[in-house]
């Protein structure tokens, strides 16, 4: 079990380094490999940082750069909510990241991108006022206006996106939840939510999933913090969440879905995919309610068949006399240079929750004790996690310590201990 029993401490640290606060938890961390290193996006505020992490144990941190047309809006004016960073080239000093981002403006506009923070190019992008928030709806010349999306016709509204670089070919592209709207004959609407893949200037799509939805207006579900893992020269596996399940789905070099998308039932948290011996593990936090359990889908390399269910991980809480919610969520797996695989993840209400780290056995199951990274009234809310050359571990989280939400980083040496 992965209970804390008396006994010498799993991890000895060392090298623990504040490397900024005022860090953005939506936001969160971003890995990406690039030359070699590990590169984590976030942001202070709404203003993108790199942090470069070597695997021989140094760091740094790099600013990146904005162009005018992903300025975040004045704050008299709107409000910008940052989903993710995305590290895609370092030169120098500087770095080039991708922006995922929704700026609310208090006259109901919205701006929803995805693109690169330099360029005015944005992969998947709506500027305006969305046809759900207009009062009184438009009628006439101006609906039609309004329905006339380039060649099918109808409304279109990007909703929420995320951006995907495929490093090794530096390759660029986008998953988006797009509103699309058709007016019938009689003047009422049909609505359906899609889930596509866009390519930027290249102006072509490709369609993976699309939902009726019911209602006019319509009663609205995103395909929600959208996730992609590259599965070698076989393409790439996506994640999504919808109504409340899991879809996952495998898609070829061309980014076209291959068979269907599969739905894995219970609410599930934002998840992450490692890769492990022969097979590709996607962890993620699963529960609708206050405590979520962490459960794993086992994916074959060589054949990529999707599991028939959820493997459970099996994580005891490590929060002494109970009290605490029973709460996993975050994971983030690793194979050390050793081979053996460690699993971070944060224990615990939201907001409240501490950061763990566990070994784990070829099952998937706890191999030794739990460590606790963050104890006290000192909080965690997600990490990043590489395998130094020399065995050890170097971590990278966001602590809230103070009032004050920090990005950490510190090195362990850790031992599997019964």
């Amino acid at each position: 079990s992965a209970a804390p029993e008396a006994g010498p401490p799993v991890c000895t640290r060392s090298d623990e380094n504040v490397r900024g606060t005022g860090i953005n938890k939506l936001t969160g961390l971003t890995t990406k490999y690039i030359d070699k290193k590990i590169v984590v996006g976030y942001a202070v505020g709404v203003e993108p940082r790199v942090l470069v992490m070597e695997k021989s144990g140094a760091t740094r941190v790099l600013k990146a750069k904005v162009g005018s047309k992903a300025e975040p809006p004045p704050a008299k004016e709107g409000y910008r909510a940052l989903m993710r960073v995305s590290p895609f080239s370092i030169k120098g000093e500087t770095a080039r990241v991708f922006l995922d981002y929704r700026d609310d403006f208090k006259d109901k506009r919205r701006r929803v991108s995805c693109g690169p923070a330099d360029s005015d190019e944005s992969f998947l992008l709506f500027e305006g006022t969305s046809y759900l928030d207009m009062d009184p709806k438009p009628t006439g010349e101006e609906k039609k206006k309004l329905f006339s999306w380039k060649k099918q016709g109808g409304y279109v509204e990007v909703r929420d996106c995320r951006t995907f670089i495929t490093q090794s070919s530096e390759e660029t592209w986008a998953l988006g939840s797009v509103l699309r709207g058709i007016e019938k004959p009689d003047g009422t609407n049909e609505w359906k939510m899609v889930l596509l893949v866009d390519f930027g200037s290249r102006d072509e799509e490709i369609v993976l999933h699309e939902t009726p939805l019911k209602g006019d207006p319509p009663k609205l579900l995103n395909y929600e913090i959208p996730t992609s893992r590259r599965v070698g020269d076989k393409g790439y596996l996506v994640a999504t969440r919808f109504g409340g399940s899991l879809m996952v789905g495998l898609l070829d070099q061309s980014r076209k879905l291959k068979g269907k998308f599969k739905t894995y039932r219970g609410f599930p948290t934002m998840p992450d995919i490692g890769r492990a011996d022969d097979q590709f593990v996607l962890f993620t936090g699963i529960g609708a309610g206050a405590e979520k359990s962490l459960k794993a889908l086992e994916i074959p390399q060589g054949t990529l068949d999707l599991p028939a269910g959820y493997t459970d991980v099996n994580l005891e809480p490590l929060a002494a006399g109970g009290g605490e919610e029973a709460s996993f969520t975050a994971p983030e797996f690793t194979v050390d240079t050793k081979g053996q695989r460690w699993l971070t993840y944060v224990e615990g209400p939201k907001n409240k929750a501490h950061l763990r780290m566990v070994p784990l056995d070829k099952d998937l199951k706890p191999a030794g004790r739990a460590f606790s990274v963050t104890e006290g009234d000192v909080y965690a809310s997600e990490a990043r996690i590489v395998a130094m050359e020399d065995g050890r571990l170097m971590i990278a989280y966001l602590r809230d310590k103070a009032g004050k939400t920090e990005l950490v980083t510190e090195q362990l040496a850790c031992e599997v201990k019964k």
